[in-house]
């Protein structure tokens, strides 16, 4: 089976924290997919394109945050 006959249909979920370096997951891993389907894998721009959702951890969220941190739906307790 050749790679864009699958690529094209997988999709990823991320959770992650609210630190700030964490705002830039989404693009580094695209860009890593991409690299490496065309690298390896010799797929088509279709399958070089990542599909993925993300969300925040409500876990990192404690009563030390900020009043506006802590407002956002995710924090609420």
């Amino acid at each position: 089976m050749h790679i864009d006959d699958f690529a094209p249909n997988l999709s990823f979920f991320f959770s992650y924290g609210m630190d700030p370096e964490y705002s830039v997951i989404g693009r580094v891993a695209r860009r890593i997919w991409a690299v490496a389907m065309k690298n390896k894998y010799g797929a088509n721009e279709r399958s070089q394109k990542l599909k993925f959702h993300s969300q925040t951890s409500a876990g990192r969220c404690t009563r030390r945050r900020s009043r506006s941190m802590t407002s956002a739906p995710h924090c609420r307790r």
